[in-house]
């Protein structure tokens, strides 16, 4: 897999995220609607964060490939695992939506999303990433990308250690 997407500040590119989302809403179980409210209102300053499982950041991303939005990822920064016990000395990462624009699916985009979400968690001193295997149609390419990736798509919420899908240093 070729590492070329980077990830940007969602509230930056609303206009293309508002289009992403139109195109996948009835492919997803998730309230869009909402989700693109707390994109629009997401504009504060970031600021570099240590993570523990006491605190939780959520974080939102327009994935960018070639300086285009194709997708959106979200998720949370520390907090746990939803339904995962961890390690005490472990700090967990969740990702709970992973948007492709069709028009750029069977790139590996969502993998490559997620890895890039791993590598922001794993910087801010998460030790463990947990995803939502969302069921809807289309689930196959979900899962084979999940499966690509290592997770044990089986498990209600699929985990792997996070230095499975990052670059330590």
């Amino acid at each position: 897999m070729s590492d070329t997407v980077t990830l940007e500040q969602a509230d930056a590119h609303t206009g293309a995220l508002d289009t992403i989302f139109a195109r996948v809403a009835d492919e997803v179980d998730v309230d869009l609607e909402r989700e693109l409210r707390a994109v629009h209102r997401e504009r504060r300053p970031r600021r570099p964060l240590k993570l523990s499982n006491e605190s939780t950041t959520v974080r939102r991303f327009a994935v960018c490939d070639a300086g285009r939005v194709v997708g959106y990822v979200a998720g949370r920064f520390g907090g746990g695992i939803p339904g995962v016990s961890l390690p005490d000395d472990a700090v967990g990462a969740f990702v709970r939506l992973v948007l492709v624009d069709p028009s750029e699916r069977g790139r590996e985009l969502a993998g490559q999303a997620i890895c890039a979400f791993a590598q922001e968690a794993y910087e801010r001193g998460a030790t463990h990433i947990g995803l939502r295997l969302d069921t809807t149609d289309p689930v196959e390419p979900r899962r084979r990308a999940f499966r690509r990736l290592g997770f044990d798509i089986e498990q209600p919420t699929p985990t792997l250690p996070i230095s499975d899908l990052v670059t330590p240093g």
